[in-house]
């Protein structure tokens, strides 16, 4: 039989790892020699198989040889981890997922890197998508440790428990905030609806009020004057009725001694005189008729004048009585108006915690779902 020799140096050391696989053991290189008594098949099938346990051959040797150049490179990554240089660090592992992205300890790199070395505790980390890419491109790698799951798993439950703990005591506070509030906005709520009840009342009784004045207003600005008026043309009645009287009588009387005088003679100084006296009284009757009338009336105008004064005192008191309860029902009418924004206010009023609790609720209910996810179980 001849002997095997390395394609890639020559070299006649080489192990038979199977019928047809060979490797070197000067230069590690793999190689395969076909058996020619045996028929080769060519087929898809068998080069797939071929290259798939060159594969695993390959990651073998690398697991097992700690000095390789690619572990070299997976130990220098995991000290920059460790010494908290995440930015080189990445950088590695970017490179290493790229080229080696079945080996778990790319992926492993970078959810290191993600949660600090395993020291980030805040819930962005369980919420971000990358680190559930990360592991589960890392769960995915057949040569997956089951030390690291339960590392991480270890890791994953302690942060999710410690945040869902502060968000439920968060939650708890927030709401018997809320409650309380609501309790506070429902008693001043009743308070300003009663409060509104009353006023409106109240409002009612003074518009009553303020009617009842208005009709009582009205009728006392017609008293007032009414009894001076009434004086007054009484007074003009009674006054040119005794002008009338007088002065018509005393005119008859001194018309009757007029007619009734001697005519004056030439001779008859005396009788002259009493004529002339008789005509002369009778047409001052005429003049004092007329003097009597304009006192008559003079008086009348003068006690039309005092009414008109007493009615407009009467006028401004009565007003002034309106414009106190006007005020009044103002004040209540606006108080009315106050208390009805102030209630609506209240309705509309939102503290936000409604939202924030909503939002809590949420949160819990997302780390029970990523804990299912995770762990499993209902």
């Amino acid at each position: 039989m001849e002997a095997i020799k390395c394609p890639n140096c020559g070299s006649e050391k080489c192990k038979e790892l199977t019928k047809e696989q060979w490797q070197c053991l000067a230069c590690d290189n793999i190689f395969l020699i076909y058996d020619s008594s045996k028929e080769f098949r060519q087929t898809d099938e068998h080069i797939s198989e071929v290259h798939e346990d060159l594969k695993n051959q390959i990651k073998e040797l690398a697991q097992k040889s700690g000095n390789t150049e690619l572990e070299q490179k997976y130990e220098n990554a995991f000290h920059l981890i460790e010494i908290g240089k995440y930015v080189e660090a990445e950088e590695t592992f970017n490179v290493l997922c790229k080229e080696f992205s079945m080996y778990y300890k790319s992926w492993y790199g970078k959810i290191l890197i993600h949660t600090r070395n395993l020291q980030r505790t805040e819930e962005e980390v369980i919420q971000s998508r990358e680190f559930f890419t990360f592991l589960k491109y890392m769960r995915a790698c057949k040569d997956y440790p089951e030390e690291i799951e339960k590392k991480l798993n270890a890791y994953l439950q302690r942060v999710i428990q410690g945040n869902k703990a502060m968000v439920q005591q968060r939650y708890e506070i927030i709401k018997k905030e809320h409650e309380e509030q609501e309790k506070l906005k429902a008693d001043r709520t009743q308070r300003l609806k009663q409060e509104l009840g009353e006023n409106q009342e109240k409002q009612k009784a003074l518009e009553e009020v303020l009617k009842e004045q208005v009709g009582k207003a009205d009728a006392e600005k017609r008293k007032a004057g009414l009894i001076i008026n009434l004086i007054a043309w009484a007074t003009l009645i009674f006054l040119e009725w005794k002008v009338v009287k007088i002065i018509f009588i005393s005119w008859i009387g001194k018309s009757i001694d007029a007619v009734n005088a001697p005519l004056p003679s030439a001779g008859a100084a005396g009788a002259g005189n009493s004529f002339g006296n008789a005509a002369l009284n009778f047409v001052a009757i005429p003049v004092k008729f007329i003097i009597g009338v304009v006192v008559a009336v003079a008086i009348f105008t003068i006690l039309i004048h005092i009414s008109d004064l007493i009615k407009k005192g009467k006028t401004k008191q009565i007003e002034g009585k309106l414009i106190t309860e006007k005020g009044n029902l103002e004040s209540v009418v606006l108080a009315g108006k106050q208390k009805m924004e102030a209630l609506t206010s209240l309705e509309n009023e939102n503290d936000g915690k409604e939202d924030i609790i909503r939002n809590l609720d949420q949160k819990l209910r997302g780390f029970d779902k990523i804990t299912k996810e995770l762990f499993g179980g209902e």
